[in-house]
This record gives structure tokens, C-alpha cells and sequence, in this order.
């Protein structure tokens, strides 16, 4: 998203993207999206600021879209931000995260589902060429749904599990000049962002997502499973953050 015509923040998935949008909502930040049906959402929503802040999030439409597609439509000449996470544990949050938006969204047979698959299953017959593009993961997601007699037509759940196998680099392109900020240090996001913006910037706090059961935990196997099958799209440029 474009921040008050300033600079771009890359929203990655499950990496403070939804506390950075809400925080810029409540300041009366202006943002832009590609597309821009994810702008001016709080026009909607009746009597937005007494929510807290799970529920405005709940009532929002997030969106993730890649730093080609911003640069495309406000141009190469802004600085670029976004926040990094620890791989496994963003995979794994993601996952639990899915596991909650199906329960909210009263697919409980999915959810169910979902939180008995193993980390061989969710992996299973899958390759590094059947993530690379968007059009080869629908094509691996269908075969999914199938083999867990889920409809092909829950776009929704289809949808979920896309942002679930794209590789970051889809969403950053590796690019160098992006500042990167960890999610374990976030001041260090809030003053760069005050500065830049002349205010006091504080991100928004959301609880994580509620802890639904799921079988998967970060281990060895684990991170094995998951290294053959992203490695090859996270052979990040080093680069230093810059605050």
C-alpha cells in the first residue's frame, strides 16, 4: 500500500500487516492499494471506532498484493518498507490463522479438517514448480480440496491457501531497496514511520489469532519439509535495515 503519499509498505502475510493498516486507519493515515476496492473501507462500517480492534479487523478487507503491481500503478521513486518474520513461524501462524477464518466464517467441516493435517500432508506431491506462479497453485490447490473431498468452488478456502504457498519473494521481488524491519522490534518501524510522517506513529495491537488445535509444531522435520520446498525462492539478498 501507498502511506500518505510518501512511501510503500509491503503487506506480507501474517507479519503485522493487519495492526499497520488499522494504525494507519485510526490516524487518518492515507492509504492506497492496486486495487483499489481496499481503500476508504471505513466508509462502511457503522460505528467503526467502537470496536476494538479484533472486530474492525474482522469487518476490513486485507489485502497482500505484490511490490510490482504497487510500483506499477505509484511508481519506482518511493521508499519501500515491510516487516520480516522468522519463516517457520510465519508459515505456521498462517496455517492456525486459516484454521481461525474457516471457524469464523462457519466452515467448521474445513477447519476441522485442516487442523488434523500433518505438515507431509499439507506438502504432499507438492514441488517448487508447482508454487512458482499463481495459475500452477490453483492447479495444486484443486487437486487438495479434492483429496480432502472439499469443493473446488470454496473460493474462499481456495484464496487462503494460495497466500498460504506463495513464496515472499512473489510479493517482494528480492528487491534491494526495501528497509526491512523485524516483528520483534517493531519501535524500530514505529520511529521510522513517525519521523517520515512528522507524528507520533504507534502500531495498533490485534490478539493473534485464537489458538484452534492443529497437530503441526515447528521441528526438525518441519523446517526440512519446508526448506525443499521454498529454498530455492529464499535466497534473500543480504540487506541491511536502514533506520
Amino acid at each position: 500500500m501507498l502511506v500518505d503519499k510518501n512511501f510503500i509498505f509491503i503487506s506480507l502475510p501474517r507479519c503485522a500487516s493487519t495492526s499497520f493498516m488499522i494504525t494507519c486507519l485510526k490516524n487518518k493515515i492515507s492509504i492506497e492499494h492496486f486495487n483499489s476496492n481496499y481503500d476508504n473501507q471505513l466508509i462502511n462500517i457503522n460505528d467503526w471506532k467502537r470496536m476494538n480492534n479484533e472486530e474492525l479487523a474482522d469487518s476490513l478487507t486485507h489485502a497482500h498484493e505484490t511490490l510490482h503491481l504497487l510500483q506499477s500503478k505509484f511508481g519506482n521513486n518511493h521508499q519501500i518498507i515491510s516487516i520480516r518474520r522468522n519463516k517457520y513461524d510465519r508459515f505456521l501462524s498462517l496455517w492456525k490463522h486459516i484454521i481461525d477464518e474457516l471457524h469464523r466464517s462457519k466452515k467448521i467441516d474445513i477447519a476441522n479438517t485442516f487442523s488434523k493435517l500433518t505438515i507431509d500432508e499439507i506438502f504432499d506431491k507438492i514441488s517448487p514448480n508447482d508454487i512458482y506462479n499463481i495459475e500452477s497453485r490453483y492447479k495444486i490447490i484443486d487437486k487438495f480440496l479434492i483429496k480432502y473431498k472439499i469443493s473446488k468452488e470454496e473460493a474462499y478456502t481456495k484464496e487462503m491457501l494460495n497466500i498460504l504457498f506463495t513464496p515472499i519473494v512473489e510479493f517482494t521481488n528480492n528487491d534491494e531497496k526495501i528497509i526491512w524491519f523485524d516483528i520483534n522490534n517493531l519501535s524500530e518501524l514505529e520511529n521510522w514511520v513517525s519521523k517520515k510522517l512528522n507524528m507520533n506513529f504507534k502500531m495498533e495491537k490485534i490478539n493473534s489469532s485464537k489458538n484452534f488445535n492443529s497437530v503441526i509444531e515447528i521441528n526438525d522435520h518441519f523446517k526440512e519439509k519446508y526448506d525443499i520446498l521454498y529454498k530455492e525462492f529464499e535466497q534473500r539478498k543480504i540487506n541491511k535495515t536502514l533506520v
